[in-house]
């Protein structure tokens, strides 16, 4: 097979370069509109006042103040993001606010980089739909009870930071492939090592698109260049590995500790039974119902290879046979109308959404061979199209796999399927119809095809923003209740919910009793009251739920180092542990020395409950420790 190179680049007329500015800023201004709307609409009510986001202001809290990672603090990720958050922090202060600003610059920076690379894919126009649908449905989206899966306040910012770090690493080796400069397979590899550093799901999607990019263009290069590449992209790789290593040494730990710490992500994906009997990870992949899962996903994807073979096809037809405009402008219109009716029901995403992965691993294979088989004289126009879109398929598939059989837009999906939904808008928009000719000049003086298919296709993704933003200003309504005050300040359901009614009635009562030194730990959850209150957790445990302990070593660790560093304070909440196959605190299979260690040492000092209708009530018990002197015996100075 003859080696492909560069082509250089061909100049475009003033005219036509002037109308692609203008475009593209017609797009960016529309779409900063919308932007800017579910930010007003949505401002400050993203994080979840118990679950997950309280670690993610109080990790880097801590970090400022001295405690080092992994040893005062257990980690369950990589340290990528948490140091970047403690350097945040120390240079402009410790506040949400602080975290907000920095989240939104990164969402900017990732809607920039999709429109380049779904352009690249694609069109412009194309481009805007997706990043229109991605800021209506993906952005600050909320569609479950708990909050916190959104790209202002994720569960964990190794997530959202990944993500971001996966498509610039996709779009620097898209570039390498065009120039074949160092400087982007260099860039490749930062980004590529970043993620390393932060959560094994959020990683192997880039390393394996990489690769399958190295095998398919493996043939076309020479061995030099070949070395020539792995060596700027490993150089790339070690670089952030190496400064998270001398940063967790510089703070505290010795340097086989700090390199084992990098990889904390990869060592606890590669203990399945930590998972094992878990309700919720089974839940969350479609294990739970796997033969179920199978059979909808099946008869989804048949039907919809029905539909569009029949659209593909009506839509030839309508071009070729119906001559009076109004007809064909008629058609469009009801079968519009009907595509938008049906994008507006939550129930066909909840069907259309999860068979995206197998679609991709059917498009993966079709790339693969189109790259791999024999050629002649391969068109460089068309090895770079088919590598560019197998590229973005590997990576959209390996993004999907931990909710393989269940893929949806809630929980996880906000991340883990939205490359996969960019790419599936740029496939029914452009790769679909340019593969079956709709866009081709028409014969006869026919009028332009394809006008039916981007109706309908448009018209179904339109309906789709409609309601899932509608379903988020709905609970973004709901919120009217607030935890923090000032650049911590953020919002909560105080209707349904209500667990930030009962987080504030724990504050209030904990600022009024606790002492300044006094120490706080939440268990299962809730670190966020540590934050709000600024008090430390004397242990390095965060999260005490079943996973957790197992984690750590088992009951007995947990309940050591507790009685080791024993905090004031325990605030005991009702979260419901039969998620992850447990039966509730305090039983034989979770928690039993731990619960039996703090009956003996602490007293309740109150008990508070709320009717959350989310949660069949609500409730959090505070205990305090029996060598603790309530505030009022504290003499005054």
């Amino acid at each position: 097979m003859s080696k492909t190179k560069p082509q250089p680049p061909v100049e475009t007329p003033p005219s036509k370069v002037s109308a692609s500015v203008r475009e593209v800023q017609i797009h960016f201004i529309i779409l900063g509109i919308v932007f800017i709307a579910g930010l007003a609409l949505s401002w400050r009510c993203w994080p979840d006042p118990i679950v997950d986001f309280g670690h993610e202001l109080y990790i880097p809290w801590r970090l400022n103040i001295g405690e080092v990672p992994y040893r005062d603090i257990e980690l369950v990720t990589g340290p990528a993001s948490q140091l970047y958050h403690a350097s945040l922090f120390k240079t402009f202060g410790t506040s949400f606010t602080v975290l907000i600003w920095s989240n939104l610059l990164l969402l900017i920076l990732l809607l920039v980089v999709l429109y380049d690379e779904i352009s690249s894919l694609s069109r412009r126009w194309i481009a805007f739909v997706a990043l229109l649908f991605f800021i209506t449905v993906f952005a600050f989206g909320q569609y479950t009870t708990i909050g916190n899966y959104n790209y202002l306040s994720p569960y964990r910012h190794e997530i959202t930071h990944g993500i971001l770090l996966g498509i610039i690493g996709l779009w620097a080796i898209r570039r390498a492939g065009l120039t074949s400069k160092l400087l982007w397979y260099f860039i490749a590899g930062v980004c590529c090592g970043s993620t390393v550093a932060m959560k094994t799901e959020i990683s192997v999607p880039l390393l394996g698109a990489l690769a399958w990019w190295g095998l398919v263009t493996a043939r076309t290069v020479t061995f030099r260049d070949i070395l020539r590449r792995k060596s700027a992209f490993l150089a790339g790789l070690v670089l952030p590995l190496f400064a998270c290593w001398l940063e967790l040494q510089v703070r505290g730990l010795p340097p086989q500790t700090a390199l084992e710490s990098i990889f904390a992500s990869w060592n606890y994906s590669l203990r399945p039974e930590l998972t094992r009997g878990a309700k919720f990870y089974s839940y969350v992949s479609g294990w739970n119902d796997l033969s179920q899962n199978s059979v909808d996903i099946a008869t989804t994807t048949m039907i919809l290879t029905i539909l569009i073979s029949t659209f593909l096809w009506l839509d030839r037809w309508i071009t070729r046979s119906l001559d009076s405009k109004t007809a064909r402008r008629a058609t469009c219109v009801v079968f519009g109308i009907l595509a938008f009716v049906l994008g507006g029901r939550m129930l066909v995403w909840n069907y259309l959404i999860p068979t995206l992965p197998v679609l991709l691993l059917l498009f993966i294979s079709i790339s693969t061979v189109q790259l791999l088989k024999p050629r002649r004289s391969p068109s460089p126009a068309h090895f770079e199209q088919w590598r560019t879109w197998g590229l973005w398929a590997v990576y959209s598939f390996l993004c999907t796999l931990k909710m393989f059989f269940l893929l949806r837009f809630p929980h996880y999906g906000f991340a883990l399927a939205m490359p996969a939904t960019m790419l599936g808008i740029a496939l029914l928009l452009h790769f679909l119809p340019e593969t079956f000719g709709l866009n081709s000049p028409p014969d006869n003086k026919l009028p332009p095809g394809g006008r039916l298919w981007k109706t309908i296709t448009i018209s179904l993704l339109v309906g789709g923003m409609f309601c899932h933003f509608a379903t988020s200003i709905h609970r973004w309504n709901a919120k009217h209740a607030s935890l923090g005050t000032g650049d911590d300040l953020f919002w909560g359901d105080n209707q349904q919910d209500r667990r930030i009614v009962a987080i504030q009635r724990a504050y209030d009562f904990l600022k009024r009793e606790m002492q300044s030194k006094d120490t706080l730990a939440v268990i299962p959850d809730g670190t966020m009251l540590n934050y709000v209150l600024r008090k430390r957790n004397p242990t390095p445990y965060l999260l005490v739920g079943p996973w957790d302990i197992r984690a750590a070593g088992g009951d007995p660790v947990v309940t050591s180092e507790f009685n080791h560093s024993p905090p004031q304070w325990i605030v005991v909440t009702s979260d419901d542990p039969t998620i992850h196959g447990t039966g509730q605190f305090g039983a034989s299979d979770y928690g039993e020395k731990l619960a039996s260690w703090i009956r003996r040492n602490y007293v309740k000092a109150i008990n508070i409950q709320e009717p959350s209708e989310a949660f069949r009530g609500y409730s959090l018990t505070i205990l305090k420790h029996r060598q603790t002197r309530p505030r009022s015996a504290t003499p005054t100075q």
